[in-house]
């Protein structure tokens, strides 16, 4: 099966990270494509996308999206307000003002979408997060078109 990677217009180094993922990819066991495609499913990239802030996604979070397991996170809210909740991951989102993570807050029993830089404290918990499909979560999206990255 040949990948396609599409054009992301996310910074300097886009097109070698295109070509870097070419090489990856054709390097790839079967399984391990399979298992590239399915994290790539959980990643998803907002229109129009700019250049995140310069606020690094904590590696507790990613940790979270690869394992699927609950994360409890302390989110500052736009009013201020400080929340601590367990939340499903289900995509990362690169948009105009950074990255977000959407998925199901246990909390709110409900779809929530939070920004990046917006959650002060985050742990993974043991907890294995429901499968969840994108269209599950899609109605706390911002109102931008969100499309999967293509390898």
């Amino acid at each position: 099966m040949r990948w396609r990677w599409r054009r992301v217009n996310v910074g300097p180094f886009e097109g070698a990270a295109r070509s870097a993922v070419r090489k990856i990819v054709a390097a790839m066991p079967g399984p391990a494509v399979t298992a590239a495609r399915d994290l790539a499913g959980r990643v998803r990239l907002l229109e129009p996308v700019a250049a995140p802030q310069t606020v690094p996604v904590p590696s507790v979070i990613e940790r979270a999206i690869v394992a699927r397991r609950v994360l409890r996170i302390c989110y500052l809210d736009r009013g201020g307000n400080l929340t601590e909740r367990d939340v499903e991951p289900v995509v990362f989102m690169a948009g105009p003002r950074g990255w977000y993570l959407a998925g199901w807050c246990r909390v709110r029993d409900a779809a929530r979408c939070f920004r990046v830089d917006r959650i002060q404290q985050a742990e993974v918990t043991g907890v294995t997060a429901a499968p969840r499909a994108f269209e599950e979560i899609a109605p706390c999206i911002p109102d931008l078109v969100a499309r999967t990255p293509a390898l």
